[in-house]
């Protein structure tokens, strides 16, 4: 066999083990994933989002914090930098992060029967819209780069 071919051959042998190491390093990450554990810089980002949150409670619409998942030492693939309720999205390779995943970070609940300290009842409901249309993904949806999530805790219309 000519050496040319050889040295392809080896090539393609060096490449694929390459690959296979860091697939098997991706899926492991991916496995320990804790996103409070997790700290980003605003470098070598695969994945670079904003989605945007509106909250309203009872016909009133809740501030959401400036440097929610941001400290001197550590700012969180989920975050925000001020109180327009742009979220930012951020890591080192395209993967899914859900609505769970911000209010994790941010330490609040949120889920069909719950938002902040307010509980759905027989007289108040939970509606969420993601870019007008209703969903009932809650704290499960995948965030989307540009999404507006509006969660609306109000009386039950009957």
């Amino acid at each position: 066999m000519p050496f040319f071919a050889k040295l392809l051959i080896a090539i393609a042998v060096i490449l694929s083990v390459l690959w296979f190491l860091n697939f098997n390093a991706a899926k492991k990450e991916e496995a320990n994933f804790d996103i409070l554990n997790e700290c980003i810089q605003h470098v070598n980002l695969g994945l670079h989002i904003h989605p945007h949150l509106e909250i309203i409670i009872n016909g009133e619409r809740q501030t959401t914090p400036a440097n929610i998942g941001v400290n001197s030492t550590c700012m969180r693939p989920v975050h925000t930098h001020d109180q327009t309720g742009t979220l930012h999205i951020e890591w080192k390779r395209p993967r899914d992060f859900k609505l769970s995943d911000f209010f994790r970070v941010w330490d609040e609940t949120f889920n069909q029967n719950q938002i902040l300290n307010y509980l759905t009842d027989e007289n108040h409901e939970i509606i969420m819209t993601v870019n007008g249309q209703r969903s009932e993904k809650y704290e499960n949806l995948i965030m989307k780069d540009g999404d507006r999530i509006v969660i609306t805790y109000q009386e039950k219309q009957n």
